[in-house]
């Protein structure tokens, strides 16, 4: 089982980077700021759509919140199909 640990830390430093509040990237997600508040404190982890949708919000490749372990399981795969799709997603 592989462990995405490194959604919490990316979460609020992009963030903070943006300029954003939690609830101004809670609005843009429409949750509310107490569940986006969970997704950096790593309460609670965010499904796929919204990974893909906060990449989208922070300007970087879903990767980024994704720690090596995880980023070594998609590099033995082929994920060029899924990044010309996800735009499916969101």
């Amino acid at each position: 089982m592989v462990i995405i640990s490194k959604i919490p830390e990316t979460l609020k430093k992009l963030r903070i980077k943006c300029n954003y509040t939690q609830k101004q990237v809670a609005d843009i997600l429409e949750i509310d700021r107490s569940t986006y508040s969970y997704y950096e404190s790593g309460r609670i982890r965010p499904d796929v759509k919204t990974i893909l949708q906060l990449s989208k919000i922070f300007k970087v490749d879903y990767t980024e919140f994704l720690d090596s372990e995880c980023s070594n399981v998609f590099s033995d795969c082929n994920y060029e199909k899924f990044q010309e799709d996800k735009d499916f997603l969101t």
